[in-house]
């Protein structure tokens, strides 16, 4: 690595000096100086800061401060208790709406004063408004009626609990205006309809919204029937649960848009509220409503539509149209949507699920996924947002956990803050087809019934992933996030995928992958037939290595650990899978496991007949096994022929051995003693070599870019780093100084073992040693 110019250095450290000179005491527009100087150095200079982490908290107080001091600026505005009239109701629910979209620690930091202020106003309004009309509607009245007391309120409409339907025809509340509607006790048939932009707030002391599961329809195919309506429609508007409120035995709960519309729609759930959606399921009516069917009060395109492979009928909450659509959970809130048909189900449209500070559950899904969005239109798209400690999980789900698309720039999770999310036990996939930007969080896809996060794309700092235990692949990376040009897993992030059926982890960008000051581990994976049901195949594409990789894999600051089906080039383009090992710090350990008598460490891809080879550039890679390819028909470790610098010339067999950059053929050493290190030299690439190595039981090997030497075992002693088990040097090789000398052939009939090839570090670093009996040979550039 080229060291940074003096220049570089200068600049780098002046502006880290200034960001350290900061302090709890500094002011804004210190923060803000000190900011600009860093923006303006170059790129190669910004590398070289330190005490970024400072600066950013710095800024974020200031942020949160600047959030906390305009919510204050509202309430500070508004009148005191005394002196509330109707014409202040704008100005009062705007300093709460601001309020509510804190974030629990900005909330903490407002003015006690100034909230009780807010309290006393909005309870003279509210008493207000109830002298100008509170409305009460009750189970007895009709549709007429309803729609007459909802014209006609301007307080709090209160429903009374009761039955809202009667022989297949169902009232309906519909709200075209801001409104707060009070809820408490038991509602069966209940039918909530916003549109018009409406903000709507349910207060609700524990209230349950009831459909009807309809009894002696049972199942057919596995699909359960209920009754075929939805709970709450929000048209075009939001709704606000701040309380308890628990929907159960609809055939949707809640649905956000309509087929055909752009309108936006939104539901948010926050304040410590708890929303609980479950029992949710499949119907066997036509999958168009009618007015007929619908009766009073609903109109054509009320209901929700059916099929979308049985999805979106049985869903808890079901998103159609092509508007944007937003779930939103905060401020300790918990939203679960469990045990229905389908939890979270998109057709259509722009969704944005975010939770902060609070925790939702989309699991045990009967029929379908946790969530699932569809690619219907160019609009359709899914991003998930955690954010300061949230939690989301979508576990034991009937197919998938979560589901996306192909293109990572329209389905999407980030989680950052400490965030959480858990997609396990699932019967199918954990995450299919989703973006992965973690940061500072973690998150488990575990224990599922085929892949675990499978075609996915992977940026990871700071976080922790685990794909532990499902019944086939376990993380299989073949795409990139936006902005990103390679797989990124750096900064103290940790990547577990252990004990699954399939492969472990799949590097599959074909654009590299870049792991820095991270860990790696992928043991005991490939276990085949007792987890997945299938037996394992060793020359089948990789699906059954620890690690699987394509392109360049660049390891620095980091360990990886791969168990006994090892590293695969999986190029399946006919190029080198590359591991390049940033020389010294780096380990990728290779461990082993007596019960795996067929384990290999290394092995191409046989789908790319005679093409695929794996390139190990300095670092140190361990081993544990001496075979080293898929199928022992594909076990040639040194044919007679050149390789050329290309490392892409057409070769006759699939090598078992793998290369360097330099295409010098590596060889296998068996590691004795607990060495730390071996240095040695690549007579190719005339470059030295500062293996670290790992030992632990005797069995541990490391292929290295060495000189050989041939010599009879028992009239030398050069025994002290190991003794090489595989590998032989080629007819006809090149000295490091150009000349090319012959060896003779080595095979049985010529007396050579391989136990006559010797590693011993500094000591072979020239050609022109002697040695008794000894004639010397060098790996060069032949593979």
């Amino acid at each position: 690595m080229t060291e940074p110019s003096a220049e570089d250095q200068a600049a780098a450290k002046a502006v880290s000096d200034r960001i350290a000179a900061l302090t709890g005491e500094s002011t804004e527009e210190d923060v803000q100086a000190a900011r600009a100087a860093y923006d303006a150095l170059t790129g190669a200079q910004k590398a070289l800061v330190t005490h970024l982490d400072t600066l950013t908290a710095l800024e974020q107080r200031f942020a949160a401060a600047a959030a906390v001091a305009a919510v204050e600026e509202l309430l500070a505005a508004l009148p005191g208790a005394d002196a509330v009239t109707l014409d202040d109701r704008p100005a009062i629910q705007a300093a709460r709406a601001a309020y509510s979209v804190m974030t629990a620690e900005q909330q903490s930091q407002v003015s006690e004063a100034l909230l009780e202020k807010l309290a006393d106003a909005e309870r003279v309004l509210n008493a207000l408004l109830a002298v100008r009309g509170a409305y009460t509607i009750t189970a007895d009245m009709g549709q007429a009626e309803i729609d007459a007391a909802v014209a006609q309120a301007e307080g709090v409409i209160t429903v009374q609990p009761g039955n809202y339907g009667v022989e297949n025809t169902y009232k309906s509340i519909r709200l075209t205006r801001d409104a707060a509607i009070s809820l408490s006790g038991v509602y069966e048939h209940f039918h909530l309809i916003i549109d018009n932009g409406a903000d709507v707030t349910v207060q609700s002391d524990g209230a349950v919204l009831q459909g009807q599961v309809l009894d002696g329809i049972g199942s057919e195919n596995g699909f359960y029937y209920g009754d075929y309506y939805t709970g709450i429609l929000i048209k075009h508007g939001s709704l606000n649960v701040n309380t308890s409120l628990t929907l159960s035995d609809y055939n949707m709960a809640i649905k956000l848009g309509i087929g055909g519309s752009s309108n936006p729609a939104e539901l948010n759930v926050g304040g410590g509220a708890l929303l609980t959606i479950r029992n949710c399921h499949q119907t066997d009516h036509p999958s168009s409503g009618s007015a007929d069917y619908w009766g009073g009060g609903m109109e054509e395109g009320d209901g929700v539509t059916g099929g979308q492979g049985h999805g979106a009928t049985g869903s808890g909450i079901f998103v159609a149209g092509t508007g944007e659509a937003a779930v939103n959970v905060s401020g300790g809130a918990v939203l679960g949507s469990t045990g229905n048909w389908g939890a979270l189900y998109a057709t259509t449209g722009y969704l944005t699920l975010h939770v902060d500070a609070a925790a939702a559950h989309f699991d045990e899904s009967t029929g379908w996924d946790g969530i699932y969005s569809c690619d219907n239109t160019s609009v359709s798209r899914l991003r998930i947002e955690l954010t300061h400690g949230a939690a989301l999980s979508c576990n034991g789900n009937r197919r998938n956990g979560i589901t996306g698309q192909g293109d990572m720039s329209r389905w999407r999770i980030d989680a950052s803050g400490n965030s959480t999310f858990n997609c396990d036990g699932n019967r199918a996939i954990g995450i299919n087809n989703m973006g992965l930007v973690l940061s500072a969080s973690g998150g488990s896809v575990s224990g599922n019934g085929s892949h675990g996060a499978t075609n996915v794309a992977l940026d990871a700092e700071n976080a922790q992933l685990t794909c532990s235990g499902n019944r086939y692949l376990g993380l299989n990376i073949t795409k990139t996030n936006v902005g990103a040009a390679q797989t990124n897993i750096t900064q103290n992030s940790a990547v577990a995928a252990n004990g699954n059926g399939g492969a472990g982890i799949r590097f599959q960008v074909t654009s590299g992958t870049q792991i820095h000051d991270s860990t790696i581990e992928a043991t005991g994976s490939g276990v085949g037939t007792s987890l997945y049901g299938y037996a394992v195949k060793p020359g089948d594409s990789g699906y059954w290595a620890d690690v699987a990789a394509k392109a360049t894999v660049n390891v620095t600051g980091s360990i990886v650990t791969v168990g006994t089906w090892s590293l695969y080039n999986s190029s399946g383009s006919k190029l080198p899978s590359v591991w390049n090992l940033a020389a010294g710090a780096n380990i990728v350990r290779v461990s082993s496991n007596p019960a795996f008598e067929t384990g290999r460490d290394i092995f191409d891809d046989p789908a790319d007949t005679v093409a695929g080879r794996t390139i190990v550039t300095s670092g140190s890679l361990n081993g544990s096994r001496r075979n080293m390819s898929g199928t022992y028909e594909f076990a040639t470790l040194n044919p007679q022929e050149n390789l050329d610098d290309t490392l892409l010339k057409p070769a006759t067999a699939v090598y078992a051995a793998p290369v360097n950059d330099y295409g010098t053929a590596l060889t296998l050493f068996k590691v004795t003693n607990p060495y730390q290190s071996i240095n040695v030299y690549d007579p190719n690439g005339k470059a030295a070599y500062d293996y670290t190595t790992a030992y632990d039981d005797g069995s541990d090997f490391v292929w290295a870019a060495v000189v050989v030497v041939h010599y009879d075992a028992t009239e030398g002693t050069i025994q002290a780093n190991g003794t090489a088990q595989s590998g032989a040097p080629e007819q006809f090789q090149n000295m490091d100084d150009g000349t090319q000398i012959g060896c003779a052939a080595t095979d049985a009939a010529a007396g050579y073992e391989v136990s006559d090839y010797t590693i011993n570090g500094a000591d072979l670093h020239t050609t022109g040693r002697t040695l008794p009996t000894a004639a010397i040979c060098l790996a060069a550039g032949i593979m």
